[in-house]
């Protein structure tokens, strides 16, 4: 790979007195034989650049009958290539739309390859930090144009197939979870999404009998269309891209591939309405022109790059105010820069540093190529005018402090201009310092702000904390994501972390919510260590109590599992020799077509017993191990007891009257149609609760609840108007509880 690179500094033509627009720090090209494009960049924090692309044979870019090769490259802060993966599909023409970088610090990329003359198939194509392959996956027909990684550890992608708008969801190994197609008008496709609250939105163009319009849609993760608009922007038709705006909604751009070439952007609400619309020309007067990347800097102005130009192309950016009005744009003459010529020369994508400078990526003719492109990243000089901060203490704008705490606080700020600054800071109303620092002591209950402004004499910004003073607040707490997903049976750490004036007084209680909404306080200090040993939702809920004042923090916990349930509950049991007990265990998905059961005596299988539910007579006396296990496609879980075989004698006998612990013996019949008996027994007299749930845990029937005499004792249990399925009886004397599982057959 030759590069080559030239640092400049170049007069762009000016739209707008008010802002000076950036000169080029640096301008890079990437040659790879043939002709050479990147279609997306993305910065890696603190250590440069990843881009993807493809490299085609010579005239590729202009034609879509050439070769092509999908192409990821990895640079350094200064252009600098670090290493290049490129794969050859061999006669297929091919490409990478979409590169992000994954939780994992690995590169997923998204694009297409030709199967013939306007038919491509959708794929993907996953690599580690290094440039190796991970995996590479194809897809259904069409083409893949954007993908992002979700919160919650999938990938997803979108793009077309079948003229419809396409979304696929893939597990970190590329495989399909799940897939669907969004019929537009009479054809279209998306070409970016955002994740928001909720869903993810989708952007890219419908067609219709006459018109082609932007085409928004927003879905939920599981693929379900929350809502979906057009919007008919006069001049513009295909919206590629979208960025989401600081005060809700987002910002759209996109160009017309049916009329005189005008660039667009609009911005909608969260619900996709839309708040408004402008058309642009980079070249006033003169069509051509495209936007193809959107980005929103910190002060909620908006950058954008495309191109100008029918032929010769000139790369183009452009910055606007937060509603759409240009601050300025330009576009990159090739003609009047040593090394390059005019020609096909655009910019594709775009990404904003920490100091909000501009790298922008694209294609751009070489003077050495007579035909070919190569690769093109420029980045630009920081576009700042007015005084801005550059940095501030405390980092964190929004404090809580206890009472008596003193805290400093210290700006420094950068004019462009080289003007001399003021300083003014102001506690409430009042003004406490002329000065870049200044130190507050916070001796009283309350709500309060500390403004710094800064003034050049034109032009005044301001940085605000908002400062909360308490005699406690939380410092942190872990896990720090309130929702978690874990398996059945992991022991998982809770912290909560408080400071306060006198820690002593500080009591803590932990409260555990079950999948049955039950509560219980497991916990009294400011840390626990929980199996959760059911699967289900649960939530954990840590109260901290300092005074009259109550802290709370909550997670909800998804525990995984193939096994819901299980009978018996407890994990010990005593039986009689050769007398029959039965045991069971109640699948997650008890409606999957892929469920087995397997159960082992003492580490050997016992055969024949292929079920859910185990009848058991043991004629050796001793100490067995009996496990149950549940499998569901590729997962499973198992449940273990500890059965001791005593043999039956006199005081045997007796405890069938009298128990020495809390009985529950059984229903006859069971299975049953319509009405069963329950028989069960107490050690001594005391109040006592039988209850009958269903297999989700709600709460079916109150058998019996109050005072009970010693001995046994039966219940009826009606179930006249109750659907078939399986039941569970429990019964709970104090903190004993016994559960015993019933069948109702209708």
């Amino acid at each position: 790979m030759k590069s080559k690179i030239y640092l400049l500094i170049l007069l762009f033509s000016i739209s707008s007195r008010a802002f000076t627009q950036p000169g080029i720090d640096w301008i890079r090209s990437y040659d790879y034989g043939g002709d050479d494009a990147f279609w997306d960049i993305y910065k890696v924090p603190g250590d440069g650049y990843a881009a993807c692309g493809a490299t085609y044979g010579l005239g590729g870019i202009r034609s879509s009958d050439v070769q092509g090769d999908l192409l990821v490259v990895r640079i350094d802060e200064d252009g600098e290539e670090r290493w290049n993966h490129i794969r050859d599909l061999g006669e297929n023409r091919a490409g990478l739309w979409h590169i992000i970088e994954t939780d994992s610090l690995s590169f997923v990329s998204a694009g297409y390859r030709a199967i013939e003359r306007n038919q491509y198939q959708t794929l993907a194509l996953h690599v580690d930090r290094d440039g190796e392959l991970i995996w590479y996956n194809e897809y259904v027909e069409g083409d893949l144009h954007a993908v992002i990684e979700l919160k919650s550890g999938e990938f997803l992608f979108s793009g077309g197939s079948e003229r419809q708008g396409y979304v696929l969801c893939t597990n970190l190994s590329g495989d399909v979870l799940w897939e669907e197609l969004y019929p537009g008008n009479q054809s279209g496709a998306f070409w970016s999404m955002r994740e928001t609250q909720g869903g993810v939105v989708l952007v890219g163009y419908t067609r219709g009998d006459r018109d082609i319009d932007y085409w928004v849609v927003k879905i939920n993760f599981e693929g379900e269309v929350i809502w979906s608009n057009t919007h008919d922007i006069q001049g513009a038709d295909l919206c590629v891209d979208l960025y989401s705006c600081r005060d809700g909604g987002f910002i759209l751009c996109g160009y017309s591939i049916s009329g005189q070439f005008y660039s667009s952007a609009l911005k909608i609400t969260d619900n996709g309405a839309l708040e408004w619309s402008r058309t642009y020309q980079i070249i006033e007067g003169e069509a051509g022109s495209t936007l193809g990347c959107v980005v929103r800097m910190e002060n909620d102005d908006f950058i954008f790059v495309g191109k100008q130009g029918r032929a010769p192309n000139f790369p183009s950016v452009m910055r606007t105010h937060p509603n759409g009005v240009p601050r300025w744009r330009t576009f990159i003459d090739f003609f009047e820069i040593e090394g390059y010529q005019g020609g096909t020369n655009y910019f594709n994508s775009l990404i904003l540093g920490e100091d909000q400078a501009i790298t922008a990526a694209g294609t751009v003719n070489h003077e050495e190529e007579e035909i070919g492109n190569n690769g093109l990243i420029i980045k630009l000089l920081p576009d700042i005018v007015n005084p801005q901060f550059i940095s501030w203490t405390p980092e964190d704008t929004v404090l809580t402090v206890l009472v008596g705490d003193s805290i400093a606080f210290s700006v420094e700020v950068l004019d462009n201009n080289m003007d001399d600054v003021s300083y003014e800071w102001e506690l409430g109303e009042e003004v406490i310092s002329d000065q870049d620092s200044v130190g507050v002591i916070f001796d009283e209950l309350g709500e309060f702000e500390v403004i710094c402004r800064v003034s050049d004499d034109e032009v005044t910004v301001s940085i605000t904390w908002h400062v909360t003073v308490d005699d406690i607040f939380m410092v942190g707490f872990s896990p720090e994501d309130s929702e978690l997903i874990v398996r059945r049976n992991e022991l998982v750490p809770f912290i909560v972390n408080y400071t306060c004036i006198e820690p002593e007084e500080i009591q803590y209680e932990w409260t555990l919510t079950d999948r049955n909404r039950r509560g219980e306080i497991i916990g009294d200090s400011d840390s626990l260590e929980f199996v959760f040993e059911y699967s289900g939702e649960h939530r954990l809920t840590a109260s901290v109590t300092y005074g009259e004042d109550i802290e709370e923090t909550s997670w909800e916990v998804l525990v995984r599992s193939v096994l819901w349930w299980w009978q018996p509950q407890e994990d010990s049991v005593t039986v009689f020799q050769d007398s029959t007990h039965e045991f069971s265990i109640e699948p997650s998905y008890p409606d999957s077509d892929s469920l087995s059961y397997t159960w082992r005596l003492d580490g050997e299988i016992i055969e024949d017993a292929g079920t859910n539910t185990l009848t058991l007579s043991l004629n050796e006396l001793g100490v067995h191990n009996l496990i149950g296990i549940v499998t569901d496609g590729c997962e499973s879980d198992s449940v273990g007891w500890i059965v001791t075989v005593e043999e039956e004698n006199v005081i045997s006998q007796l405890e069938k009257e009298i128990p020495h612990e809390l009985k529950l013996y059984g229903a006859t019949p069971n299975p049953f149609n319509s009405t069963t008996l329950i028989t069960y027994a107490l050690p001594k007299s005391g109040f006592a609760r039988l209850v009958v749930y269903d297999i989700m845990g709600r709460e079916m029937s109150v058998l019996h609840e109050g005072e009970l005499s010693t001995g046994r004792s039966t219940s009826e249990l009606s179930a006249l108007e109750w659907s078939s399925g399986v039941y569970f009886v429990r019964l709970q004397m104090g903190v004993d509880v016994r559960t015993l599982k019933v069948i109702c057959v209708k």
